[in-house]
């Protein structure tokens, strides 16, 4: 997603469970910084369910507006479904 990030890096971890990554943000984002935490749980009747608490700071003083934060929301849904479209059609980049 390069319009979004512009590189990854994992401070800590192999990339499985309880890995940490720093993600770096394109130009241009009123985000100075983010931390998220992600949690999977595994459905009884199949799949997963990931749950999302995210914390995050602006370059600019005040809150963001609804529209803004919206906007972030919209990103991190898109990132997730590319990510989740990419690991899809390559399953063994996870097994």
């Amino acid at each position: 997603m390069p319009g979004i990030i512009s590189g990854i890096s994992i401070l800590e971890g192999d990339g499985g469970p309880g890995t940490i990554r720093q993600s770096n943000f394109t130009d241009g984002k009123k985000v100075k910084s983010t931390s998220f935490e992600l949690k999977f749980e595994a459905r009884k009747d199949g799949g997963s369910i990931c749950k999302l608490n995210g914390e995050y700071e602006t370059n600019e003083d005040g809150l963001p507006t609804e529209a803004e934060t919206k906007e972030m929301m919209g990103s991190m849904v898109s990132m997730f479904k590319v990510i989740e479209g990419y690991l899809v059609a390559n399953p063994a980049a996870y097994a």
